[in-house]
């Protein structure tokens, strides 16, 4: 299959490592993937490179096959490789990958595609539109879908499980808070489209960790301009072979925000994806959309912003009581640590547009050719001629 990859700048530092190391460099040590311990201690992120994902259909059955619309990322370490979820709800399908860094830079190699469907014994209904992935150490597969509040046939947001043969097995279940109630309009509940993109589970395999994208309705407003909203942070722990929702923590979203360069009109932010570092700690990915005029030549013009945190869950308030959070003005959230806006980073990095793109899954990477860990992100290209699906490569840097 046809790899895209680039040389990026070399402000980006990647190459010349990679030359240092020569071109001998061993394949199986630049592939291994970083032990999640790594992100533990306080570090900093940093763009390495990043490289257009490519596009070939690999289920040529179907049209609607072709590889894109990534929307969630983990590491599968079973298969050895890494599954990325499509956010497709015509065709069901993951993709397999392998992130490689070895001497002629950073690739992403599709390796296959799984279509997803629902076996004779499957007890899940509804429409699925998978957001969210995530691999236990044992195999098992969890998917976070946002269901559908578009038509009269309400389909909940869940969290679903899939064999290895990607055959849907059973829900996971949420508490009834993030389930739509229904009176004309929705009073309650996860809003459309903006559900459970997240997901990710600690690296013993005993915790995932899923989050709204944007408030519960009886919780906040949806984030605008200079003001941010209070989203929610849900827990399931291990119970035997199943998982029981857990602890819950208020999630301060960002304000939505725009260049100066851009008269915004309209646009949405939210929490699109998470990966656990430890019971404590998580990675947090936020990206906000605006669409508005360039203030200089008047065209339309859509910006992306995306941001990195790191978040602690410790001395955060347990909310999973709490039904309403509007009127609970002294619950602590829990704290974040901006890493890394993309909006910041200068020059863009290969051929990343100016604007961005739609960033919004994140893993662990592969270990680093000088032992370094990395982050990996992907872009969501909607199935659109206009966007494109990327990954970057972010390097970890340990820090005092």
């Amino acid at each position: 299959m046809t790899t895209v990859s680039c040389r990026p700048r070399a402000v980006w530092g990647l190459m010349s490592m990679l030359s240092a190391w020569g071109a001998g460099l061993p394949q199986v040590a630049a592939q291994s993937v970083s032990d999640a311990a790594q992100l533990r201690a306080p570090f900093t992120l940093s763009v390495e490179a990043v490289v257009e994902v490519p596009t070939s259909r690999i289920l040529p059955e179907s049209d609607l096959a072709r590889t894109g619309g990534l929307s969630g990322v983990a590491y599968d370490a079973v298969g050895k490789r890494w599954l990325a979820i499509a956010d497709s709800r015509k065709v069901l399908r993951a993709y397999a990958f392998d992130f490689v860094v070895d001497a002629s830079g950073f690739h992403a190699r599709p390796l296959g595609a799984h279509e997803i469907v629902r076996g004779p014994s499957s007890q899940v209904g509804g429409v699925l539109d998978f957001e969210g992935i995530t691999v236990l150490p044992d195999g098992r597969i969890i998917l976070s879908s946002e269901g559908d509040l578009r038509t009269d046939d309400i389909s909940n947001p869940a969290l679903v499980e899939i064999g290895r043969d990607f055959s849907v097995r059973f829900e996971i279940p949420v508490r009834d808070r993030y389930l739509p109630r229904l009176s004309g309009v929705p009073q309650r509940g996860v809003r459309d489209n903006a559900a459970f993109e997240s997901l990710t589970s600690t690296p013993d395999g005993q915790r995932l960790f899923t989050g709204v994208e944007e408030p519960l309705r009886q919780d906040d407003e949806i984030p605008a301009f200079g003001r941010g909203a209070r989203g929610r942070i849900a827990e399931l722990v291990r119970d035997g072979e199943r998982f029981v929702p857990g602890r819950e923590f208020i999630y301060p979203l960002e304000p939505l925000r725009a260049p100066a360069s851009i008269d915004a009109r309209v646009g949405n932010t939210g929490l699109v994806d998470l990966l656990a570092i430890d019971e404590h700690t998580l990675l947090a990915l936020e990206r906000g959309f605006v669409r508005g005029r360039d203030r200089e030549t008047g065209a339309t013009r859509n910006f992306n912003d995306v941001r990195i945190f790191r978040v602690s869950v410790d001395g955060a308030d347990d909310v999973s009581g709490v039904e309403s959070l509007h009127d609970e003005v002294l619950l602590r959230p829990v704290t974040k640590e901006l890493l890394l806006a993309l909006d910041d980073v200068r020059p863009r990095p290969g051929t990343l547009p100016a604007d961005n793109e739609n960033f919004e899954a994140i893993s662990i990477g592969p270990r680093l050719p000088d032992g370094s860990a990395s982050v990996i992100i992907l872009s969501d290209d909607n199935f659109s001629p206009t966007q494109h699906s990327y990954a970057m490569l972010l390097r970890v840097t340990p820090r005092p």
